[in-house]
């Protein structure tokens, strides 16, 4: 159900305006609304969610090392470190900085030491000392093989070839001064192999130090998300605080807020030990009310379903029931296979075996799966429907001879028959729809008139069907329903404008007669039922023929295998298939053809002023 929201005005000393504001987040069960005019002075302290933003870099970066440190094998600390969270996100910033230079460097080092790999370890101490005794020019070349068979070297003392590869060749010159050779890269060096391996090991030294400090830190995890709420708390706080108003002379302060009816006496009895004043107040012009939804068992679950979409207005119904209710149902029958279904169910009672505390969020989750995977079980039973298989299956066609709802379209009569139950599963969707919101416009809202159009339609669209399905089988009954069909259109024709001037109500009734064309489409999309359930099937089949040819196709030494994969990766394929038509299409029959009657939406979702700390202790 939605909550009755009463908007509230609360005054009372500025002394004792902080401690009231701790209590009403530690008791989170309003939602202060900040003041948006100009005529008085507010609070306006200054507030940032900077450093709850900080936190919450910090705590996913520690789980991203407590992931690298498990795939590395690497101590997990199980206790939290010395470091104060506070600390810790200040330090980790200037931690993964440095590991990122680190490992630049290192990335640097080694390109130079592979670079260096023909020539082989020398010492260039050596070489500078070759030099200077000798009075010799030593340089090092490298020179591709196109052009090394033609290679003049002239003014050498002496050539000596290190290495060949299979496009290069590498060779040092020995001469009295330095020489120019075409075609010749010269390779200059600044350190030699020894020593870039020794830079390489002190910097991986380094960056393994530095990563184990980030692994130190990562027992304290829970510690610095705690920290991210405790700053998001005062971020939050700050800004209550700053829409508060203050009067005469700073000595009041004045607040609004927005207030359920499960929570007034809460908030009564916090007010009781305080010097304050509450009054309520009425909402300001075109204010939208904050919408807060309160649902247990099924209705829960179909409250997920809603904030799929969209929140409902203040002024909608609370379609959370039906939702769930109805979503089952075309989840069921486009679904529509028993055999899928139970895999599901026994993939879900492992998985939620194996989930240990799980979050009411995922405890939903779970039920809903197994309430959608039981329906579908149920209508694919009535059906027939177990992995495609047929009723001479020697294991499984007891269970398709169970079936009590004929699907097989090749039988005469079985294709209209199924077309004409999604029809009507249609109708009767939408005229649920349509008398929700003809409910809601008389007696939430007093408005008989705005009520009359849809009470309308619903004659008239059932007018309709049967004047089409009867007008050959049965004309005198076909005649009576075009009456019924005629008589709703005139209401919603005469009732549309809700006045009797004249070209508003022609123009406006054209306008709400001219509905009936989209009350047309919307039924006939419902044809999507029948045709998703049975393409689902059909595939079903279809892999179990493939793989029935290739089984005896030859041996069975030499078919299993192959047989088996066609038919679990087809099966598999298709049950991905049925789960995503059967959410996708059963919610937009839900959010779509029955929300466009009846669900304003376009609310604003209640949030109260509360402390995340405390709600996760």
């Amino acid at each position: 159900m939605i909550e009755r929201m009463r908007k509230l005005l609360v005054m009372g000393p500025e002394a004792r305006k902080e401690e009231f504001l701790a209590r009403l987040q530690s008791a989170g069960i309003v939602q202060i609304e900040p003041y948006k005019g100009s005529d008085h002075r507010i609070d306006g302290r200054s507030t940032t969610p900077i450093k709850a933003d900080l936190a919450l870099t910090a705590y996913r970066t520690l789980q991203r090392y407590q992931k690298q440190a498990r795939l590395e094998k690497a101590a997990i600390p199980a206790e939290a470190c010395a470091l104060t969270p506070q600390q810790i996100v200040d330090d980790l910033p200037k931690l993964e900085d440095k590991i990122r230079i680190l490992r630049d460097k290192i990335q640097q080092l080694t390109n130079k030491l592979e670079s260096i790999e023909p020539w082989g370890d020398f010492d260039l101490a050596t070489l500078d000392l070759l030099r200077k005794r000798g009075r010799l020019t030593i340089q090092f070349w490298e020179v591709s093989h196109n052009y090394a068979d033609n290679l003049v070297i002239d003014g050498a003392i002496a050539v000596c070839e290190v290495t060949v590869d299979p496009e290069r060749r590498y060779f040092i010159t020995f001469s009295d001064k330095p020489l120019q050779l075409a075609d010749c890269l010269e390779i200059r060096y600044d350190e030699d192999h020894r020593t870039l391996k020794g830079r390489i090991d002190a910097l991986k030294k380094e960056f393994a130090d530095t990563t184990g400090r980030i692994y130190a830190m990562t027992g304290s995890t829970d510690a610095v998300f705690r920290h991210y709420l405790h700053e998001l708390d005062l971020f939050h706080y700050g800004t209550a605080a700053w829409g508060t108003v203050k009067l005469f002379d700073d000595a009041v302060f004045v607040l609004q807020a927005w207030c359920p009816a499960h929570a007034e006496k809460e908030l009564t009895a916090i007010a009781a030990d305080f010097p304050l004043q509450i009054e309520e107040i009425e909402p300001d012009p075109g204010e939208r009310i904050p919408t807060l939804m309160q649902n247990d068992g099924s209705r829960a679950l179909g409250q997920d379903l809603v904030k799929i979409y969209d929140t409902p207005s203040y002024g909608d119904w609370d379609p959370s029931a039906w939702i769930f209710f109805s979503f089952l149902v075309f989840y069921s029958m486009i679904f529509g296979d028993a055999g899928y279904a139970l895999t599901i169910i026994a993939i879900l009672l492992w998985a939620k075996r194996k989930v240990k505390d799980p979050s009411p969020a995922l405890t939903r989750f779970f039920n809903l799966s197994l309430a959608l995977s039981g329906g579908a079980t149920v209508y694919g039973l009535l059906t027939g429907g177990f992995y495609g298989f047929s009723a001479d299956n020697p294991i499984f066609g007891w269970l398709v001879n169970l079936a009590l709802i004929n699907t097989d379209i090749r039988q005469e009569g079985v294709l209209g028959n199924m077309m004409t139950i999604s029809i009507v599963i249609g109708l009767i969707h939408i005229t649920v729809s349509l008398i929700l919101k003809s409910g809601r416009l008389i007696f939430s809202q007093k408005n008989w008139i705005g009520a009359l159009p849809n009470i309308g339609w619903m004659p008239g669209i059932w007018g309709f069907y049967f004047w089409a399905s009867l007008k050959d089988a049965n004309p005198a009954a076909a005649a009576i329903a075009f009456k019924v069909f005629v008589a709703g259109v005139l209401v919603v024709f005469f009732t549309s404008a809700g006045t009797w001037k004249p070209i508003r109500l022609t123009l406006v009734g054209l306008y709400g007669v001219y509905n009936g064309v989209q009350f047309f489409a919307d039924i006939l999309s419902y044809l999507r039922i029948f045709a998703l359930g049975l393409s689902g099937a059909l595939i079903a089949q279809n892999f179990n023929m493939l793989a029935m040819m290739v089984w005896n196709a030859g041996p069975l030494y030499f078919t299993i295998i192959p047989a088996t994969l066609i038919f679990v990766a087809g099966h598999a394929l298709n049950l991905v298939l049925c789960i995503m038509g059967g959410v996708i299409h059963g919610l937009r029959l839900n959010f779509l053809e029955w929300y466009r009657w009846c669900f304003d939406g376009g609310g604003r979702p209640f949030k109260a002023f509360k402390s995340l700390l405390t709600a996760r202790t």
